[in-house]
């Protein structure tokens, strides 16, 4: 590198041709050799609720590196959500690096042993001997299992010695008043094991006032019978027996007599739930009718605003001016009645309640009842534990 030095007419030119041409040299863009990092802060709160990892892990990052940060709760600890340059809720996020950037990791300590429990695992498999057992760990912390047993193994293959699961019993043969029925129940493991037994005939007032009689009428399509059933079950009663019945002429409950609740059963029939209806006349040979056979019946009878004047019977209910009954289709309806599923009775001789075959819903099922004040025959639907009249059909 050389200096000129050149004096003339009283001024000094220097010329620096070769340190211009150095200081240019260093005046370019440097990107290229030194590329732009940036940092990545992660950090946990608390401190000592978990873990955090990040994928790749470095000091600082190139410009548009994408990273991976995942967060692990420590036992007794369950991750809630990201802050900072995220606020997901996820346990594994992606962040950009674009900027210097904090990323915080929220815990929650778990207080009352509130657990996610995954799916229940079968560890020991149940037998025809013995029970076994799953178990289900939950998510949040795998030191946490719960465990239940599972029932041992039941059926045809585990009963090599004919040890039956029988069903209920089913009438196939219904005891009449001059002969024993019969009913049989079927193995639930095995269909080709049944058992048999007799059902004793029928006795008593059941026998003595008919409550069990042939006596039927034909009415729309089936054959009906002509009084209220009176035969004995389980869960059905005599108006008045066992408990008390409201007597609307001193507006009071009252206690009846022996001789009356007698009197009551052989003039109205027994009062049933609506279970032991359907069993009772299958006693007797016939079935509960249905929803619709009852509105066959109506129909039959001229409809549900005048039926009730030509299905009730002549005599037995209570007198109300300017209603009166025929009879016309000789069907008898007579007012037994209801008993209230608390024990007590009312309504003999001012409403009659006949239950249908038709369940409304499981502990409710419909059915028809007719008052001594109008001609109408009216549905409803009550529960099933109710005491009311039955009158049975045959095809």
């Amino acid at each position: 590198m050389g200096f000129f030095n050149r004096q003339g007419r009283g001024r000094t030119l220097l010329l620096t041709a070769a340190l211009a041409a150095a200081v240019w040299s260093g005046c370019g863009d440097n990107t290229a050799s030194n590329p732009t990092k940036y940092t990545l802060q992660i950090s946990k709160n608390p401190i000592d609720g978990g873990t955090v990892t990040r994928n790749p892990d470095r000091s600082a990052y190139d410009a548009g590196t994408r990273v991976t940060v995942r967060a692990a709760p420590a036992s007794g600890y369950r991750f809630v959500s990201w802050s900072g340059v995220s606020a997901s809720t996820d346990v594994e996020v992606i962040v950009t690096m674009e900027a210097d950037l904090t990323l915080t990791a929220n815990f929650q300590q778990q207080t009352g042993h509130v657990h996610d429990w995954g799916d229940w695992v079968v560890t020991t498999p149940a037998t025809c001997e013995a029970a076994g057992v799953e178990t289900r760990t939950c998510k949040l912390d795998g030191s946490h299992k719960d465990t239940r047993a599972i029932a041992k193994l039941t059926g045809t293959s585990c009963n090599p010695n004919h040890v039956h699961d029988w069903g209920d019993w089913v009438v196939t043969t219904p005891a009449t008043c001059e002969a024993a029925g019969m009913e049989t129940r079927t193995c639930k493991l095995d269909a080709n094991h049944k058992e048999t037994q007799t059902i004793p005939k029928l006795t008593g007032s059941s026998c003595n006032s008919g409550g069990g009689s042939s006596e039927t009428v034909s009415l729309g399509g089936l054959k009906w019978m002509t009084k209220n059933l009176n035969v004995q079950t389980a869960e059905s009663w005599c108006y008045g027996e066992g408990g008390q019945v409201y007597d609307y002429e001193v507006d009071n409950f009252v206690t009846l007599t022996p001789s009356q609740v007698q009197a009551n059963c052989d003039k109205y029939g027994r009062l049933y739930t609506w279970s032991a209806a359907k069993t009772a006349c299958q006693l007797v040979g016939m079935r509960l009718p249905t929803r619709e056979e009852w509105n066959a019946l109506v129909t039959a009878a001229g409809g549900a605003s005048t039926a009730g004047s030509k299905l009730k019977s002549s005599t037995g209910w209570n007198s109300y001016s300017g209603v009166s009954s025929t009879d016309e289709f000789q069907f008898s309806a007579l007012p037994g009645g209801y008993r209230g599923s608390v024990g007590n009775f009312n309504n003999a001789g001012r409403n009659g309640y006949w239950w249908t075959a038709t369940e409304d819903s499981e502990g409710y099922a419909y059915n028809r009842y007719m008052n001594y004040y109008r001609d109408r025959v009216y549905e409803d639907f009550h529960d099933k534990s109710d005491g009311f009249s039955a009158r049975c059909v045959q095809d």
